[in-house]
């Protein structure tokens, strides 16, 4: 039985379970992971490192949706969340947070997001993560049949949801990578060192869809003042505060095809009024 026969013969068995709810006799029906997904988690599960066990519960033996961190779609049992926020008590003005227990290494997205073709939250925020990898299959495959099979993948992302932010160690010299994921609705990359990402706003404007965007304490100094137009389709919220801009505000935020129902330029050095 092929891929598509597979998966059409698992909706017909959950229509016929929705029938027969009233007699009690699927109350216990349920589909397990896609194996293709579980190979993928796995794949995440070794690149990262994780010194407190973190995904100790991502045993191969056992169904990935069951996973901490992990969802699955009820009907095709396809990875559609991943959820691995890290917990930490708040630091007080001397001491820094202990992240000892947080998930570090590098996060390998460009991979991730191909081997979990269904994903649409992805949230890793307040972990210890120092790098973040994007093109890796791009630098070091000369196969361009593979490379071509990855970006179209790619493409074709569902990712709507991405929250790196407070991993304050990690620092990403270019944003170009966002432009990719057309699908992306919500992004928080708030307290990542963007320092020497100086056209930051271009690859932002290329998301049809973002609607959400929390830049917050990333040492962003470049607020592109000049620029008349900023091709945000669809941006509601934008929060921009305690970076390092010192220039007039920009004219491309009182020039948007959208209304934004929150602002937040605070702890900045801006001149200027809004209308």
């Amino acid at each position: 039985m092929n891929a598509f026969s597979s998966q059409n013969a698992t909706i017909f068995a959950w229509l016929l379970c929705t029938l027969m709810l009233n007699t009690g006799t699927c109350t216990n029906f349920s589909i397990g992971c896609n194996q293709k997904d579980k190979l993928g988690l796995l794949n995440f599960k070794q690149r990262v490192i994780d010194l407190s066990g973190v995904l100790s519960s991502w045993n191969p033996d056992q169904d990935c949706c069951q996973w901490r961190g992990v969802n699955c779609d009820h009907i095709t049992g396809r990875v559609i969340r991943l959820n691995l926020l890290c917990s930490t008590t708040l630091a007080n003005y001397i001491d820094k947070q202990d992240k000892s227990h947080c998930l570090s290494g590098s996060i390998h997205l460009f991979l991730l997001l191909v081997e979990l073709e269904f994903l649409n939250y992805l949230n890793l925020r307040n972990n210890d993560f120092l790098a973040l990898q994007f093109d890796s299959i791009h630098q070091n495959c000369h196969n361009l049949s593979v490379v071509s099979h990855f970006h179209r993948s790619l493409n074709s992302s569902s990712l709507g949801y991405l929250d790196l932010s407070l991993n304050d160690n990690l620092a990403i010299n270019s944003l170009q990578w966002l432009s990719r994921i057309y699908s992306l609705k919500y992004l928080n990359l708030g307290e990542i060192d963007l320092h020497k990402e100086t056209n930051w706003l271009q690859p932002l404007t290329m998301l049809p869809s973002l609607s959400v965007l929390m830049m917050s304490d990333c040492q962003l100094k470049d607020l592109s003042p000049s620029l008349q137009y900023a091709n945000f389709n669809a941006l509601d919220v934008l929060n921009l505060s305690e970076n390092e801009f010192s220039s007039e505000l920009p004219k491309w935020l009182f020039n948007l095809s959208c209304d934004i129902s929150y602002l937040r330029f605070a702890r900045n050095s801006l001149r200027g009024q809004l209308p």
